[in-house]
C-alpha cells in the first residue's frame, strides 16, 4: 500500500493500516449515502474495489469503477456510486481514457538542419549511444522538459 510507516513515520501505525482506513472511509461514505448523495471517489485501489462494491450494495447503491493505475499503486482509479433509484436510471456506462477523448494536433513539421542530416548518416553505434543517453535524460529529467500538452496526452487517467 502507499501508506507505509516508513513513508509516514509521524503517523500512528494503526492509522496507516489499510483495513482501518477502509472502515473509516466507509463510515464517512455511509453518512453521504444516507443523504442520497452521488459519490465520486479517486485513488480507489484494486484491493478496495471489492469491499466498496459490497458496501455500496448494502446501502442500496451502484458503483462504477475505472482503474487505470499500475502494479505499484494497486491499479488505483476512480469510482462513482449512486443510489439505486427509479429517478436515477443508468442507461449507459462509458469509460474512456481522458487523453483519448481529445483530438491532438500533429506536431509541426520542421525543416531538417544540416546537423540532423549528418547525424542520420552516422554509423549505427553512435546513434544507439545517443538514443540511450536521451532515454536516461528523459527518465531522470524528462518531466521538466516536456510541455504540458505532451504530459497530458501521456496520462492514463480514465473517467
Amino acid at each position: 500500500a502507499l501508506a507505509s510507516v516508513s513513508q509516514f513515520p509521524s503517523c500512528v501505525p494503526e492509522d496507516l493500516d489499510a483495513s482501518n482506513r477502509l472502515v473509516r472511509v466507509q463510515h464517512k461514505l455511509r453518512a453521504e449515502a444516507e443523504k442520497g448523495s452521488i459519490i465520486c471517489l479517486q485513488e480507489v485501489s484494486r484491493s478496495w474495489t471489492g469491499p466498496l462494491h459490497a458496501f455500496f450494495h448494502s446501502v442500496g447503491y451502484t458503483m462504477i469503477v475505472a482503474p487505470y493505475g499500475r502494479y505499484f499503486n494497486d491499479y488505483m482509479g476512480v469510482a462513482m456510486a449512486f443510489p439505486i433509484d427509479p429517478a436515477l436510471k443508468l442507461t449507459n456506462a462509458y469509460l474512456d481514457k481522458v487523453a483519448d477523448a481529445k483530438r491532438w494536433p500533429l506536431p509541426p513539421k520542421t525543416e531538417e538542419s544540416r546537423i540532423v542530416t549528418v547525424y542520420k548518416s552516422l554509423p549505427v553505434i553512435p546513434r544507439i549511444v545517443n538514443a540511450c543517453k536521451k532515454f536516461w535524460q528523459e527518465l531522470f529529467w524528462g518531466l521538466s522538459q516536456k510541455s504540458e500538452w505532451v504530459m497530458a496526452k501521456e496520462r492514463e487517467n480514465v473517467m
